[in-house]
């Protein structure tokens, strides 16, 4: 792991890179090598992130959701590249809640192509708080970053995040006041520059726990933080509150020739003619429609512009390390800075200030348009919010996952294919522990499969299904009620249905796919807590319990309705 600021530190790093760039040049002018062949070259990128915020003091006037995640992919033949991208976000109204999770997935193999993923989730709810009242709310939040190459000279992996929220009083729709916020941002290019991750906060949000893991040396790099905190403000007047949550994640994957002609952008549209960066904030997705098959060479622009972090970050001054690549030689320059430099310069983090602790500074100055374009123009539901995007190119992203032990290994609960499987199993009782919220859950069964959360948690909603089931139809029932019949990719909001979240449900009518004897059952809980324990005890068709089909109920309702009928014909 780089440590930032450290003098005795910047000699051993150094000759490290050179050691590496020496080895790594013997193969091209002897002409022979024992590196493996462009064929097997891999590239992997993955960048996570969710956050939950709950316990809030008041309920919310209203809420909005959005989500939404791009994609896009370009191999050569022989090479191949697959991107994914998936988010969710959901803001409950009753037992105010708002969740959401994104993830930026890529893998490429082969010696020319270009793969990005960028996913992001926002969740707005408005608050009226009275005078001389106290606004609060908890929060726990995670960012997880991954990267890897194998050849260090032709492929290039890169994985950055963004996680933050802010405070804004809109008593005043013209005159909207930033009040606090919390950012945590992280980024990894590998094997360039910049590595990162920090977070960040002003005054009035008090961080319980913060945790970070990083290593940014080599071609395997990565960088994860957690965190826990909860946010408290007194108004001495009768205030309307915004609370805005933002989470953008990107990844990209490029290889190309060694040898190719860097200078020629054939193919390319003009725009995009600009000089690469290393920096992964990313506004949006790139179009490269136009991109030439040969994959030579690509223009991008920096990924997460975002003026709201640019403010945030740009305001700190702290004791840096900022790395810069000597164009000449291609050797890593170290160049100490103090006090007077920026942490985001333009759009690039030049290092981060410390390992452990959380920087706090003064909330910044946003123009208007800032503010509001931030808060997005979707309207505000009164019942809660709800939406999902999921988006994937460049072939079976289930095949490319299967043959990358790595990929199995990073993606443990985070994807549909790599989904948790029981930490323990007596006889048919299998037990989850410490399951994230919107973790992905495999209880093997044939046929149903009951759950229970552990403790005080509950089930607030059910992001996503995923199943082999033979005719994909599979019924959910909740509360001694029948929820209907869902297939894979249905969501399911408990507490709307129910009006409260859930300890238990049931899920049966479970078929295995023609030639199985076990069905492949996934799903996404959410709970009411950041993590729960949970259990599920799968059955057979003769041990179902009696839970009535759909049709059965009606049948039932219709029956009691002709016995009242006749006994008040009767009566007469």
């Amino acid at each position: 792991m780089l440590k930032q600021g450290n003098e005795f530190d910047k000699k051993p790093n150094r000759l490290g890179l050179v050691h590496r760039l020496f080895l790594s040049l013997i193969p091209i002018a002897t002409g022979y090598g024992i590196a493996s062949t462009p064929a097997q070259a891999a590239t992997l990128a993955y960048s996570g992130a969710d956050f939950l915020l709950n316990n809030f003091s008041h309920k919310p006037t209203a809420t909005s959701t959005k989500a939404e995640s791009h994609v896009y992919t370009n191999a050569a033949p022989g090479s191949s590249i697959v991107d994914y991208g998936s988010a969710y976000a959901v803001f409950l109204q009753q037992n105010p809640l708002a969740y959401n999770t994104t993830l930026s997935l890529g893998l490429g193999a082969g010696n020319k192509y270009l793969g990005t993923s960028d996913s992001n989730a926002k969740v707005v709810g408005n608050f009226l708080v009275g005078q001389n009242e106290s606004f609060k709310f908890d929060f726990f939040g995670k960012l997880d970053l991954k990267t890897s190459i194998d050849t260090w000279f032709t492929e290039s992996a890169k994985a950055a995040g963004n996680i933050y929220f802010l405070v804004l009083d809109t008593t005043n729709s013209q005159n909207i006041g930033f009040l606090d916020y919390f950012l945590l941002s992280g980024n990894l290019s590998t094997p360039s520059f910049p590595d990162y991750l920090f977070a960040q906060k002003s005054r009035n949000v008090q961080i319980n726990s913060f945790s970070k893991k990083q290593d940014f040396i080599g071609n395997e790099e990565s960088a994860s933080g957690s965190v826990t905190g909860a946010y408290r403000r007194n108004f001495s007047k009768p205030t309307n509150l915004t609370v805005l949550e933002v989470k953008q994640n990107s990844t990209k994957q490029q290889a190309k020739s060694l040898f190719s002609k860097y200078n020629t952008l054939s193919g390319l549209d003009s725009t995009l003619q600009a000089n690469t960066t290393d920096s992964m904030l990313l506004s949006g997705a790139t179009d490269l429609s136009k991109l030439d098959t040969s994959v030579e060479t690509v223009a991008s622009d920096p990924i997460f512009t975002d003026p709201i972090v640019a403010a945030i970050t740009a305001a700190t001054n702290t004791l840096n390390t900022a790395f810069t690549l000597d164009t000449a030689t291609g050797l890593e320059n170290s160049v100490q800075t103090v006090g007077t430099k920026t942490m985001l310069t333009d759009s690039n983090v030049a290092a981060t200030a410390t390992e452990t602790s959380v920087l706090e500074s003064a909330v910044p100055t946003l123009s208007q348009n800032t503010i509001v374009s931030a808060m997005g123009n979707k309207p505000l539901d009164t019942q809660g919010s709800y939406d999902s995007s999921k988006m994937s190119s460049g072939g079976d992203m289930k095949t490319a996952i299967a043959n990358s032990t790595k990929a199995q290994t990073w993606l443990a609960g985070q994807t549909q294919y790599t989904a948790l499987l029981p930490d323990t199993t007596v006889k048919d009782l299998q037990r989850f522990s410490n399951v994230s919220s919107g973790t992905w859950v495999d209880p093997p069964t044939t046929y149903g499969i009951e759950y229970k959360v552990e403790g005080d948690s509950v089930i607030t909603n059910i992001l996503d299904f995923f199943t082999d089931d033979a005719d994909n139809l599979f019924t959910v029932a909740a509360e001694g009620k029948i929820l209907g019949q869902f297939k894979s990719g249905d969501n399911i909001d408990l507490v709307s249905l129910l009006g409260k979240g859930v300890s238990s449900l049931t899920i049966t009518d479970i078929d295995p796919s023609p030639g199985k004897t076990v069905a492949e059952f996934n799903f996404q809980p959410v709970f009411n807590t950041y993590t729960a324990n949970l259990q599920a005890r799968s059955f057979d068709k003769s041990a179902s319990k009696s839970i009535p089909e759909p049709g059965s109920v009606l049948s039932l309702l219709a029956l009691g309705v002709i016995s009242v009928a006749s006994r008040l014909f009767g009566k007469r």
